[in-house]
This record gives C-alpha cells, structure tokens and sequence, in this order.
C-alpha cells in the first residue's frame, strides 16, 4: 500500500458530536483524501437484516438491539470484530480507488468506543501502510446539552442509560487531543482547526522507532 495513511479516530459520549467533528475535520482539510466508516456500520446493517428495521430510528429499542448484537459478536468473534469489520471494508474501498504512489489518505472512525478499539488503531500497521499514524480525538459536551442535541433531531432521539461498556469506557481511552463541544459549530470548528493543525505538523516529522 504506497499510500501514507493517517487513522481518526474520534471518541466520546452519545450525543458530543463526533461525526459531526468528523465531518468538519473533512472540510478544513482538503488537500488529504478522506475515507469515513463508522466502527458500528457492519453491526448496523446486520440488526436491520435481522429485524427488517431503520436503526437510523436511533430508539432506545434500536439502541438495545445494537448493544446487544455488539456483545454477542464480540464475544463470539473476539473484541475487535466490528473494528476488524470495519478494517476490511476500508481496505476494500481503497483498494478499488486508483490512489496515486504517495497520496495521503485520513480513514475516519467516528466511534471509538472501547479502550481496545483504541490501542488497535494505535497499532503501527493495524491498516498496513508504511508510516501509518493515528490520532485519538475526545469529544465531550455537558449532559443536558447532549440530551437536548438529542431530543432536537428529527428521529426525537433520547440520552440512553450510560451503562453499557460502549457508552462508558471512552472516559478510560488515552487520547491525543481533547476539545469541548460546548459552544456553536464555529467554536468547535475553531478548536478542530488548530488540532488538525497540530496533526499537519506533526505528519512532517519523522516518526520515532
């Protein structure tokens, strides 16, 4: 893979706004191709097979089914199964899209959410390009806010009961950077900004072995 490859992972509660932060980090920085897959996507498309349902719905219901499922596959497959899912199907992708020797290629993760997801893509060649490196983005907003970024949406969705090892061990992730989406989208365009500033520069330097 003669690619340089960054990896994105963005970690944080229901409701901070990390696909959000996702999507914004993709248009202030457009000189790089971006590639986004949610870890959850494979594990979505399987409850809505199953069960014939939108878990675009985003019910508690829909929310408990995802859990569930998500357990069930990791305790049957292994705890990285959905990454790994996840790994193939960008991979895939990349492979289909005719990238020029030395183009540089961000894979976004918009939901990191288990400390193992984490230390994997920390991993040095989890993606296996040459100088591969991955940075850990925390995204965080106060509780009444993120309940009423929720209930705002069209679906009407609410705050879940934060209980479940997916909606609770991101506190535990060590992370890269850390930012508060407390404010308007331009704040937190501002912050992004001088983050994915800091990943620029540090993308120049040579990697320590």
């Amino acid at each position: 893979m003669d690619i340089r490859l960054v990896t994105l992972g963005f970690v944080g509660p229901q409701g901070a706004g990390k696909d959000f932060a996702s999507k914004t980090v993709e248009s202030i920085w457009p000189d790089v191709i971006h590639l986004r897959k949610a870890i959850a996507d494979p594990l979505k498309a399987k409850v809505e097979q199953l069960y014939g349902i939108d878990v675009s719905a985003r019910t508690p219901e829909v929310r408990e089914l995802l859990q569930r499922h998500g357990a069930e596959g990791r305790d049957s497959h292994g705890e990285l199964y959905w990454l790994n899912r996840a790994r193939q199907v960008c991979l895939e992708t990349l492979e289909q899209h005719a990238l020029q020797p030395g183009a540089t290629v961000a894979i976004h993760h918009p939901d990191v959410r288990l400390r193992c997801e984490a230390e994997a893509l920390k991993m040095r060649s989890f993606y296996g390009a040459p100088n591969e490196r991955c940075y850990l983005i925390a995204i965080d907003a106060p509780l009444k806010l993120r309940d009423q970024r929720l209930r705002a949406r069209a679906e009407g969705e609410e705050l879940s009961h934060e209980t479940d090892p997916t909606e609770t061990e991101w506190r535990d992730i060590s992370v890269h950077f850390r930012t508060n989406n407390n404010g308007s989208p331009t704040d937190l365009e501002r912050r992004l900004r001088d983050i994915v500033g800091t990943i620029q520069v540090w993308l120049s330097l040579p990697r320590a072995s």
